[in-house]
Formats: C-alpha cells, structure tokens, sequence
C-alpha cells in the first residue's frame, strides 16, 4: 500500500509547475511553491496512510487484548497467578500499564503535531525538501521552534483508587479460593476416621 502511496506521490511531483507569475529568477519563491505543493501532496498520501495503517493498528490491538483476556481469566484459575495479578495491580506495574501508556503516547502525538504545525505551517510528518539559501553572507534567522517550547510528554499512572479497584477482583478470587479450600479441608477432616 505504502509503495502504491508513494508511486503516487512521485507522479504528482513531476506534475508540478511554478506559477506563470513566479519569476524565473526567483529560486526561493520556487522553492517556496514547491514546499507548499509537496506538503499538499504529503497531506494526501499521509493521510490515506494514517488511515489505512490506523485500521490495521486497531484490528491488531483489539485482538491483543481479547488474547490477553482470554489468557488473564484463564490464568485466574491458579491461586497463585490470581495473587500475581492482585499484587501487579497494586504495586502499579500490572498489564494495563501498557494500554496507559499507549493512550497517553497517542495523545500526545496529537498534541506535537498541532504544535509542530502551529510553529512551522507544514505537515512535517511526511517527506519534505527543504532548502534555504542565504544570499549575499545575510546573517542566520532565528530558528522557528524554541525547544523549551516543544511540549513535554507526561505519563499519568493509575491513582491508588483505580489500583485498589482493578485488583478487588483478584483480591475476591483470593477470598473465594480461601473459603473454598478451607471449606473441603473442614469436610475432608470431619469425615476422616482416626481409628
């Protein structure tokens, strides 16, 4: 697919043509309609990309997670994997860690790219030329992005209240397997003669 996209790509480069009213002398104005021309053909294979690569990503993880369940509750079953499971979730490192992780990487993937695209106009997501020239020794321009100014990524991990609660289930199991071991020891023992 992404070579499809980019054979695409590569015919709408060679179509472009410079405005008549650009200047033939004017290489930076040229340039400039060119960047603005492969940005508007990035947002294009970009996009049809993202859509299709998002489809596929979502397919795969919502099938990750139906193995992980089908595979947590069958682990249920032990005591042992049930106490692992309750003490994982406390302790702040269990499998939902991961998913966190995952949603606060794709929000703030969101959150880079509308800043990158504030701060320079363009999609740079995708394949980009750029070039700059200075002509007659000017001195350099300010660069467009202060990179105090680049968003910082913050992970939030799960409150003490969502741990408690997503281990309470384990913590149940637990109880039950408790009650349930204790319930055929009291039997097994009532019914064994000591003759």
């Amino acid at each position: 697919f992404d070579s499809g996209l980019w054979k695409d790509f590569k015919e709408g480069m060679s179509s472009f043509h410079p405005p008549e009213s650009t200047k033939k002398n004017d290489i930076e104005g040229i340039m400039s309609q060119f960047n603005k021309y492969m940005d508007s053909l990035t947002a294009i294979r970009d996009g049809k990309m993202n859509e299709f690569a998002g489809r596929l990503n979502e397919e795969r993880y919502n099938r990750q997670q139906v193995q992980q369940a089908v595979a947590l509750n069958l682990a249920r079953i032990s005591p042992t994997a049930s106490l692992n499971l309750a003490t994982s979730e406390l302790a702040g490192t269990s499998m939902e860690l991961k998913s966190r992780y995952r949603d606060n990487a794709l929000s703030y993937q969101k959150k880079y790219a509308e800043f990158m695209h504030e701060k320079t106009g363009m999609n740079v997501g995708g394949r980009m030329i750029v070039m700059k020239m200075t002509i007659d020794g000017g001195e350099n321009e300010e660069p467009l992005i202060d990179p105090t100014e680049i968003p910082a990524f913050v992970f939030t991990p799960p409150s003490i209240t969502e741990s408690v609660q997503a281990a309470a289930v384990d913590a149940g199991l637990l109880a039950l397997f408790n009650l349930i071991f204790f319930a055929g020891a009291f039997v097994g023992f009532n019914r064994y003669d000591a003759r």
